[in-house]
């Protein structure tokens, strides 16, 4: 009874948003790749064309025990919604001690319109933000309290978030900036236990891995190439992938990242030499472990479109930095105090922007 009364907040939080999401999963038919997901999960298999094959395997999990309905099909990313909801809450009040924060973090991640539509219907993106964002925390979890046990539970979690989507590499050359950049975590690549979480890592991508090179390596030509077949340098491209990512995070979200992040890349070359304590180093994890897809994807957006949700994996992390931003705007003032104004407006912009859904 103490531990629900001492979370009764992101309870509350958690049941309204499973109603809420329940709702919108039962009210329109399957779209057209819900219903490709829904025959992956009839025809069980090592590999699909389009994806790798776990969310077929977890929506045929799902229908074996409950039977099937749009409901038992889209439940699935209700359920890996509300575990990233819960990774969020977890890994910020780990930050901040403060559970008002955590849940400030969660409600910026929840209102989102990206987050807010993959909590009611089912795309490989549900599985990728749940592996992406609980493989980012225990790594975390590894490289700062330095207990090798989380390196191997990061492998298996890395290993479910290849087996969800082919955006999940860019977690790998992430974790490897990090260590490269910081002198102080470098012994860790030294190491044998990263390098044996990467082998459970790609233990369990090699069935898939073993499909595809039965099957003319299918998946991989219909991704890298047949899908970009008209990529080229285009101005278009990158003002249509700019607008889809302000309409993924809505525009005050989307700004005040932007202008976090400029701050906070200045703040991170200035204290790159310096004596950091340990809350520096975990703020500069995230960082790196968001700029480096975000710049990637920049980077793709003059050559191919960069659609809405591909960002998608990092915006839980964004939601806790966010949260911590406004936490701590005026922290010499107002100790301990949320600037409820600054929350007010990201949350009526995020309203504003779901309107359209």
């Amino acid at each position: 009874m103490f531990i629900i009364k001492q979370h009764l907040a992101i309870i509350i939080i958690i049941f309204v948003l499973f109603i809420v999401h329940s709702i919108l999963a039962i009210i329109p038919p399957l779209n057209s790749d819900e219903a490709l997901y829904w025959e992956h999960s009839r025809h069980l298999a090592l590999g699909y064309y389009s994806h790798p094959p776990l969310t077929g395997w977890l929506i045929a999990a799902i229908t074996y025990l409950f039977g099937t309905s749009e409901y038992s099909i889209r439940f699935i990313s209700i359920a890996l919604h509300l575990c990233v909801i819960s990774i969020i809450y977890i890994w910020t009040n780990e930050l901040t001690k403060e559970k008002k924060i955590s849940c400030v973090a969660v409600v910026i991640f929840c209102l989102m319109p990206v987050p807010f539509f993959f909590g009611s219907f089912v795309t490989s993106d549900c599985s990728l933000f749940f592996f992406y964002t609980i493989s980012t925390y225990f790594v975390y979890k590894a490289i700062f309290s330095d207990s090798v046990k989380y390196w191997y539970i990061a492998g298996f979690t890395a290993g479910g978030m290849m087996l969800s989507k082919f955006m999940g590499f860019l977690f790998f050359p992430s974790v490897f900036l990090f260590l490269i950049i910081y002198g102080k975590y470098r012994y860790q690549l030294l190491q044998i236990h990263p390098y044996f979480a990467f082998i459970i890592t790609l233990s369990i991508f090699s069935p898939f891995l073993y499909w595809n090179s039965q099957n003319q390596w299918l998946t991989f030509q219909f991704n890298f190439f047949a899908r970009n077949q008209n990529a080229g340098l285009s101005l278009l491209n990158f003002i249509y992938s700019f607008l889809a990512q302000i309409i993924a995070l809505s525009p005050v979200v989307f700004f005040s990242f932007l202008y976090l992040m400029k701050n906070e890349t200045l703040n991170m070359i200035n204290k790159y030499s310096g004596n950091n304590n340990n809350h520096e180093y975990k703020k500069f994890f995230l960082w790196i472990m968001i700029g480096f897809p975000f710049i990637f994807y920049f980077i793709l957006s003059f050559f191919v479109i960069v659609n809405p949700h591909y960002i998608g994996i990092v915006l839980p992390l964004i939601s806790i930095l966010l949260a911590q931003s406004i936490y701590y705007y005026d922290y010499e003032i107002k100790k301990n105090k949320i600037n409820l104004k600054m929350l007010s407006v990201w949350i009526s912009s995020s309203l504003f922007v779901l309107i359209p859904f």
